[in-house]
């Protein structure tokens, strides 16, 4: 299983091979592994005292003549990733994005009525191999929809907005936005881009949870 951090990502494999130099830091809080390249060849590998911290830290400088991020763009995903995993901190040019309320905060983020006031639903649940998150803001005639899967935005939507969406209609809720994430073992798509998400029985697992999720809000 894995995510991606910015759309249509071509893996760290390739980063590494094209990177002038590329090294990878994990800690556990216990010891420190490092490894380093250059080239995409090891230069050096080991252990190493702990840091103090735990994760895994990823450093490279791109290729000489390599076109420079749009940072605005990159800053937008950062937004994005730390609500679609709220235990994730990023940080760009010295800020750092921080999602504790994960797709609920992005989607009051968004919203543009009265947040007090509005009705909303923040669901996260795990499967076998399968995870749901979802957050619903509001109520009105026209419902904006943002989905992704391992964390590529599904702009066309797919299977597991579908499901959603047969949720909402039986439970009578129809959100101003509604925001979906789901991560999977095996995610299958409508076509090479990856905006459609396209795998059977997706549709009935979401819209099964969904409507549990809904009828206990009604408590």
């Amino acid at each position: 299983m894995h995510v991606h951090i910015v759309p249509f990502g071509v893996g760290l494999a390739v980063v590494n091979a094209l990177a002038e130099t590329f090294e990878v830091r994990s800690d556990n809080g216990v010891c420190s592994w490092q490894k380093a390249y250059r080239a995409g060849l090891p230069v050096g590998s080991g252990t190493a005292p702990p840091s103090g911290s735990t994760g895994t830290r990823i450093i490279f400088e791109p290729p000489s003549g390599a076109r420079p991020p749009d940072l605005a763009e990159l800053r937008d995903h950062f937004v994005d990733q730390a609500h679609l995993h709220p235990g994730l901190r990023l940080s760009l040019n010295g800020e750092e994005f921080h999602g504790p309320q994960g797709l609920l905060g992005l989607a009051l983020q968004a919203y543009t009525g009265d947040v007090q006031a509005a009705q909303t639903l923040w669901h996260r649940q795990e499967f076998d191999g399968f995870r749901l998150h979802v957050a619903l803001v509001g109520e009105g005639a026209g419902t904006r929809t943002r989905s992704w899967v391992n964390g590529a935005e599904t702009t066309s939507g797919g299977s597991h907005v579908e499901g959603l969406e047969r949720a909402l209609r039986a439970a009578g809720w129809t959100p101003e936005l509604q925001f979906l994430s789901v991560v999977m073992d095996d995610p299958k798509f409508a076509g090479p881009t990856r905006a459609e998400l396209a795998v059977p029985g997706m549709a009935g697992r979401v819209e099964k949870a969904m409507a549990a999720a809904l009828r206990a809000q009604r408590k």
